[in-house]
Order: structure tokens, then sequence, then C-alpha cells
């Protein structure tokens, strides 16, 4: 399993309109100690500190976001509404990250 992948597996642990969330659903930073769920980029910056690993990994999502769902805006598309959590999870699978 995958850094990201460990970060974010299940749905509980994602999130949508923010970076990354605390207990009560308020908006954090994908670092803060208090963060318990992450959207797609708040995930890859939590688990990739190196530039060259992070823009790895942001174009091995953006290539399965586009092979999977037309598009290569995966945090556009994982924002929005009709995006569901297996949509997510496929992605996550796809994206090997």
């Amino acid at each position: 399993m995958t850094m990201v992948r460990q970060l974010i597996d299940c749905e509980e642990k994602w999130t949508q309109d923010a970076l990354a969330r605390d207990q009560q659903g308020i908006g954090c930073g994908p670092w803060a100690p208090m963060a318990c769920c992450w959207c797609l980029a708040g995930g890859l910056r939590r688990c990739y500190s190196s530039v060259d690993q992070l823009n790895a990994a942001h174009d091995a999502v953006a290539l399965a976001c586009e092979q999977l769902y037309g598009t290569r805006n995966f945090v556009g598309w994982q924002d929005d509404r009709k995006t569901t959590w297996p949509m997510v999870d496929r992605l996550l699978n796809e994206a090997g990250v």
C-alpha cells in the first residue's frame, strides 16, 4: 500500500473543499497534527515532502484522473459534488500513489 493510500484509506479520511480537516470538520493544513481527513492534493502534500516526489505523484494522479474521468484537473474533479468516495478510491488505486 502506498503512502497516500494508507493516509486516505476510507471515506471518513477523505474530504472536499479543503486540503485537510480536523475532527470538527474545520479546514486545516495537511501537516497539522489535528488533521484527520484530506483531499487528494492535501494527501499528496502530507505524504511527499520532496518537490520531485510531489510532482511525480501529482502527475500520476492527474494522468489516472484523465484516463478514468476525462480530466487532468483532479483537484476540481474531486471537489465536484458529483464525485463520490468509490470514484476517489478507484483513482487512488489506479494512480498508485
